[in-house]
């Protein structure tokens, strides 16, 4: 195979394995990392998903209260107005009948 002459060979042959594990971790490491901001990237993505949801719910919901709002005012002053007239009806007989 090959022969080992010096202290300088062993040097190199250690360096050259150390240097192959450090790239073999470092490729491992990045290989995480990468992963890590996928997640990530897909929980974004998800919360983003949501969020938009809730403004359509709120939007909707906010949309809904202002006619029946509207509605709402209309109604009480029907109301009032029936109310009224009756009041003025019950006032016009109690008039008619005491005289």
């Amino acid at each position: 195979m090959f022969e080992i002459e010096s202290s300088k060979d062993i040097f190199w042959l250690v360096l050259a394995f150390c240097a192959l594990w450090f790239t073999l971790f470092l490729s491992w490491m990045i290989y995480y990392m990468a992963m890590i901001l996928r997640e990530t990237k897909k929980i974004i993505s998800f919360f983003s998903v949501t969020l938009e949801k809730i403004d359509e719910i709120v939007s909707l919901v906010k949309e809904k209260m202002s006619k029946s709002a509207a509605s709402f005012t209309l109604l009480l002053k029907a109301g009032k107005e029936i109310m009224d007239f009756v009041k003025e009806k019950k006032g016009n007989k109690s008039k008619t009948s005491k005289k």
